[in-house]
């Protein structure tokens, strides 16, 4: 992807850099990323994320039962420091209850196969917050929050295709029942295999009923959308 946005979309004011998000409170990740600034005494105007905050920011999520939010503000004074007075932080990814029709079926897969109920649940590689949550989180950082609203919006699956999405947006479920079962069995790598497809297959059929339009035979997910418009102050540091 920055490959071909190095040789299609460059011009002599664009810079493209590969990082982990997640390290962008790390004083060096910060000051790597100031020295592509003009000067020293640069900030950025704007900083802009689409459908990835929800993975982005799930090891930094409270756990179950806790109210910690200082991972997340954290994370955020980060984007903070990073922007000029007047700057925004603009964001769309997933709100509480995205998908809560197929996390629900992946969690209930592996829970049916023997994996403890919270672990099960810790599995899952997305985190999906309020609008409350993250307003508050947001204000604590710093920032003025313009805009944080939940929409939903059902989606199409291209050609139905819910194993495919189960398949690469589900994979965390199925590396954990493929290693579960395989280190239950003794090392059994053919009945791990097994169970990851076992899971794909019963998450799909389960979906059927809750997910096919039977007047087109289209195939829709619930996605619940979380966008965010939030601003730097004018006299903010």
């Amino acid at each position: 992807m920055i490959s071909s946005a190095r040789t299609s979309y460059s011009t002599p004011n664009t810079t493209y850099l590969i990082l982990d998000a997640a390290s962008i409170t790390s004083p060096t990740t910060q000051s790597h990323l100031k020295t592509h600034l003009p000067t020293s005494n640069s900030k950025f105007t704007k900083i802009f994320s689409n459908a990835a905050l929800h993975w982005i920011l799930r090891p930094l999520a409270p756990s179950r039962g806790s109210c910690d939010l200082s991972p997340l503000v954290t994370f955020f004074s980060s984007c903070y420091d990073l922007l000029a007075p007047g700057g925004v932080l603009v964001t769309e990814s997933g709100a509480h209850g995205n998908v809560a029709e197929v996390h629900t079926a992946l969690v209930s897969a592996l829970i049916h196969r023997g994996v403890p109920p919270s672990e099960a649940r810790s599995t899952s590689p997305w985190f999906f917050p309020s609008t409350t949550l993250m307003s508050t989180v947001l204000t604590r950082a710093g920032f003025i929050v313009e805009t944080c609203e939940a929409e939903f919006r059902p989606t199409e699956l291209p050609g139905g295709d819910v194993q495919g999405w189960v398949r690469l947006f589900g994979q965390a479920f199925l590396d954990k029942i493929e290693g579960f079962v395989k280190e239950r069995e003794g090392g059994d790598e053919e009945k791990g295999r097994q169970a990851r497809e076992d899971v794909v297959r019963d998450v799909a059929e389960a979906m059927e009923g809750v997910g096919r339009r039977v007047e087109d035979e289209t195939f829709v997910l619930g996605y619940v959308r979380l966008r965010i418009r939030a601003r730097k102050p004018e006299g903010g540091v």
